[in-house]
Order: C-alpha cells, then structure tokens, then sequence
C-alpha cells in the first residue's frame, strides 16, 4: 500500500467540523524523540560515521478558521477549505500557484485510480505481509486537563499493528519466548485527545455550535464512512488483516466529532523488546525498549471569535485549476521545500492579530 495514499484516505476521515459562526483556533505542535534516537547517533559515532542529527525540527503551527458552515486549515505548504453542505474540498498550494476542488468521495475514487499496479511479491515477503493484522480501541480514560482555561477531558485511541516474526529472524533470537506462529506487536500508536467538558460545551457558545455540527451532517457522514472503507479495503488488498483496524479507526473517528484543544501521539515498536538484545550483539548502544520512538504534541493556544473575512474561503484569481489527483502528486515537492525552509527556523508565525474582540494567546473573547 502506498503511504501517501493511505495518509490523505486517513486524513480524510478526520476533516475538522466547523463552527455555524466565525471563529479561530490556532494550534502549535512539537516533536520529540525518544532514547533510541540518542543511542543510534551514539552507534554511529562510535563506528566512525558522520554525527546524526537528532534535534526536534522547530515547533509549528497551524490554524483552523471557521464561517458559516465552512471550515479552513492553514499550516505548512499546503492550505484547504471544506464546504459541508456539498462535500467539496479544495486545495491551494501557494508555492505553485494550482488549487484543486472536488469532493471528498471523488477524490477517493482518483487516488484510487491512479494507483499503479502492485509488483509481485517474493515468497518471503509475501508470508510476512500475509501475518500483519491490526487492531484498534478507544475509551475514555476520565483524566481532566485545563486548557486555555476550559476543562478538558481525555479520550485515549490506541492502534497497532502485529506480525508474526518470520523463522530467519527468530532462529537469531534463541532466547526469545516467542511461539513461530504468535504475532508480536511491532508498532503501536497511542493518542491522548482532550476535549471540552460538557459543561464547558453548554457554557461557550462556539463550542456548543461545534459540538452540535455533525448530528446535522448525519447523511454526508454515512456516505463519507462507506466511501473511506471501500477505499481502505482496496488499499489494503494486498494486506488482508489491516483493514479490519483501518476501518474501525474511519468508523469511529466519523463517530467521534469534537473540538480538540489538544493532543499527544506516541510512537512505539513493542517488537524492539524481542530483537534489542540482536541489535545490541552487533553494536547499537543501550537504550529503553518500552520508550516511544517519538511523541507529537499538539495544543490550541489560541481561540477567537474575531469576524473573518469571506475572502479566506476563495482560491486567488491568478491560480490555476487542476485534477485533485495531479495536485497530490506534486504537493510532496512543495512539503519538502517548506520543511527544508523550516528547519532550524523559529516557531512559525500564527495569522494577524484580529480586529475587534480578538485578545490574543490564550484568552477566549466569546466567554
């Protein structure tokens, strides 16, 4: 399966609700890494190779804005908007000066389209690939933050993605107690999402327009989840046993709408506990097995109910038209170009300060 594929099917099933009323929020987000990121660049350094740089890249930000139905996101190279009530989306990319609109289901049907046949895989591939399965759970955890000074709550979603290990490798691991035919975990994706209280909800107004948005999208929604299942089983044809954790993941991701005020993701490959004792054998320095590979934070810092312009919601007229398929295509060089211009930099600047009502970090005008 191709990764940008299944990342925009993805993407997809998590297209922010709006607000009925203008409103902003702006986000920040910042990596880490974990320990085994240090003790790779220690592995390197002792052999004699170039240094490996392990620095976080600069925080960055991203802004959703919200009118009269339709919602906007702004971050990084690529800028999109989304009108609900006929499920189109459109595309901008500045840098190339193109913008693509569609809708969310025909733009499944293209990428799905100018997928290119799939090789044939070898017989040691294939039995790898045959033993992935994956497996998905939510739940409330009943933990509470404050943010921005409104209570939040946690909800916890978890997916993973297990394996048998094939024979080659667990004939040099020989005091693993692991059975040839019991799958292992191999990664596992953890993600801490905090949402207003109800309280919080009944009691600011764009929060209870926000949360009310999609009980009123119930037919799009239906159709959006069939489509993104019919797209992720094509996707994973070739992977019988993924599809069934994609897929509740897209169920209950539609299910599950919210104002997010913020997050945390952790990276973890479990099977690092069967196969560290190997790669320590052969040099890799010592590191925490049960550590996340990396973590992404993200956290609103800024919300505001500030009028916005209608002009936000158009595509610039010196832009050109051109196929949502072909747009994706080429939107990796101008991601690539934004990532190389970030790195290094500072945190990237959030939108201009809004007239009237709007006060800034961490106030929220409409209380």
């Amino acid at each position: 399966m191709r990764f940008r594929h299944l990342c925009v099917v993805l993407a997809l099933a998590v297209v922010a609700p709006s607000l009925l009323a203008d409103g902003t929020i702006r986000y920040t987000s910042s990596i880490t890494y974990g320990p085994i990121a240090a003790a790779f660049a220690a592995t390197e350094a002792a052999n004699g190779k170039p240094s490996i740089n392990i620095t976080p890249p600069a925080p960055t930000s991203r802004t959703m804005r919200l009118k009269n139905g339709k919602v906007e996101q702004e971050g990084g190279a690529i800028t999109g908007f989304y009108d609900p009530k006929n499920s189109q989306v459109t595309f901008i990319d500045p840098q190339r000066k193109l913008f693509a609109t569609t809708t969310l289901q025909d733009l499944v049907a293209q990428l799905l389209a100018s997928m290119p046949a799939r090789p044939p895989m070898s017989p040691q591939v294939k039995m790898i690939v045959e033993s992935l399965t994956t497996t998905y759970a939510s739940r409330k955890t009943g933990r509470t933050e404050m943010t921005l000074g409104l209570e939040t709550e946690e909800t916890e979603f978890t997916f993973s993605v297990n394996m048998t290990l094939p024979p080659v490798l667990l004939a040099l691991l020989p005091n693993v107690s692991v059975q040839p035919s019991a799958p292992v975990t191999v990664l596992k994706i953890v993600i801490h999402m905090w949402y207003p209280t109800q309280a919080e909800i009944a009691r600011v107004p764009a929060l209870n327009e926000l949360a009310g948005f999609w009980s009123a999208q119930t037919a799009m929604s239906a159709n959006l989840t069939a489509g993104l299942i019919a797209a992720t089983a094509k996707l994973s044809a070739n992977y019988p046993g993924i599809s069934q954790g994609l897929t509740a993941m897209i169920e209950d991701s539609l299910k599950n709408r919210g104002a997010m005020l913020k997050s945390d993701v952790e990276i973890y490959a479990p099977v690092l506990a069967q196969i560290a004792p190997l790669m320590k054998a052969h040099g890799m320095a010592d590191f925490d097995v049960n550590a996340p590979l990396m973590g992404v934070t993200t956290e609103a810092v800024e919300v505001s109910s500030a009028p916005i312009e209608d002009s936000v919601f158009e595509v610039p007229s010196d832009y050109k038209a051109t196929p949502a398929a072909d747009f994706l295509r080429g939107a990796g060089r101008s991601m690539n170009a934004a990532h190389a211009g970030r790195a290094g930099g500072s945190l990237e600047p959030g939108p201009p300060a809004q007239p009237a009502d709007s006060q800034g970090l961490g106030r929220l005008p409409f209380r």
